[in-house]
């Protein structure tokens, strides 16, 4: 399945401006122009992690930049292998992708879990497209 700009807005929760600056700093979505972009689910995902993390977390997306490639991969392939239980770990000086919480010796590290972020994906993708049955009810005639 793929998405267009409005609906990674929508689902991803970020305005226009701010996914259009995201593609100026993240390499995977650099060759995405406008209307006629197409997102797949994985990089939906991918968004709504590094959303979750500036966001959230309130770490600059210039963090991600070196790193970007590394974490659409890591999620393209996790969700390829079944979607367990994953985090995304923001730790100084690197990032990681993991199942687990352990193994780390710092003091500061800040953590998205992915397999929640995708069950409130795909919870906001079941529900029903308010704004087209409000379309489809206002006819001209």
């Amino acid at each position: 399945m793929r998405f267009n700009t409005a609906q990674v807005l929508d689902l991803v929760r970020v305005p226009k401006e701010t996914l259009r600056h995201w593609k100026t700093v993240l390499p995977p979505i650099q060759q995405r122009d406008g209307r006629s972009a197409q997102y797949t689910f994985a990089e939906l995902v991918a968004l709504s992690v590094i959303a979750a993390a500036v966001q959230g977390l309130a770490i600059p997306i210039s963090r991600f930049t070196s790193d970007a490639e590394w974490l659409f991969k890591e999620i393209t392939n996790w969700l390829e292998a079944g979607s367990s239980p994953a985090y995304f770990r923001i730790l100084p000086g690197k990032v990681r992708f993991d199942d687990s919480l352990d193994g780390e010796d710092v003091a500061v590290v800040c953590v998205v879990a992915v397999h929640i972020v995708v069950a409130h994906l795909k919870a906001k993708l079941a529900q029903p497209n308010e704004g087209a049955k409000a379309s489809q009810l206002a006819l001209p005639f």
